[in-house]
């Protein structure tokens, strides 16, 4: 699960994103004013990310956790 998680996260969080600015036209104005089209896509990109990686650290601190009480890094 952890291993698909962060395909989930890009698909139903990434794609809605783009697509709602799209729809809009909001990517228009942003084009039209001083920012760059690299620089407008590093915020998006930024403000996805970032929520993504503290819920995959949380799960991966809280799957690790649950091996190592288990017992079963020895079995590795």
């Amino acid at each position: 699960m952890i291993v698909v998680l962060p395909v989930l996260l890009g698909v139903f969080s990434g794609a809605p994103l783009f697509a709602r600015e799209i729809e809009h036209g909001t990517h228009v104005l942003a084009f039209a004013q001083s920012v760059s089209r690299v620089g407008w896509m590093a915020a998006k990109l930024v403000m996805l990310v970032v929520p993504s990686l503290v819920v995959l650290v949380v799960l991966q601190l809280l799957a690790s956790s649950w091996v190592a009480d288990a017992g079963l890094m020895g079995r590795w």
